[in-house]
């Protein structure tokens, strides 16, 4: 047997599952996704899970993400919508740039509201709200109820995300107008 042929050989791979329209993926316990059409790309490759939550593999001596690799974006930015980086379903995957990728985020660990950009002030005694535009932060008020807090952020999530709201699920509970009206 060649070199060659002996290290493709001992090269780990992970375990699949095939569905109806998607593939699993398995690493550690953990499931990952895509759909079934690009099983035959990432199959040639062994992926983990870097620091940084995505799937990743080495490919010709460069660090690939499977979500770049599968959109055939190499250098660009792209968007995991339900913010599952371990769901590289297509229908789950959009090209964006850096400020839209980062608006779409999730709700920091130490976050105490349960909602994204809405926080307990000490000082007032009141819930404070505020978001993030072009490396600003902008503020939004203070508010009694936290209630009003989330509202005052959702509106302005659809005023200055659109599409890459992070909190875009609750638009409808708190009648946030999408059409710009």
């Amino acid at each position: 047997m060649k070199l060659k042929d002996q290290i493709k050989h001992r090269r780990k791979y992970n375990k699949y599952s095939i569905q109806n329209n998607y593939v699993i993926g398995y690493i550690n316990g953990k499931e990952f996704y895509c759909d079934l059409e690009d099983y035959s790309q990432i199959k040639e490759y062994c992926w983990y899970i870097d620091n940084n939550g995505y799937l990743s593999s080495r490919i010709n001596n460069k660090l690939v993400r499977m979500h770049r690799f599968i959109m055939n974006f190499p250098n660009e930015h792209v968007d995991h919508i339900n913010h599952n980086k371990l769901d590289n379903r297509k229908s789950n995957l959009r090209l964006c740039d850096q400020q839209q990728n980062s608006a779409n985020s999730n709700i920091s660990k130490n976050n105490t509201s349960g909602y994204i950009g809405v926080t307990w002030s000490k000082k007032a005694n009141k819930w404070m709200s505020q978001i993030k535009v072009n490396s600003k932060v902008i503020y939004l008020g203070i508010y009694y109820s936290v209630d009003d807090a989330v509202k005052a952020r959702l509106e302005a999530e659809a005023k200055y995300y659109g599409e890459f709201a992070p909190q875009r699920n609750l638009f409808k509970q708190y009648n946030i107008d999408t059409n710009g009206g």
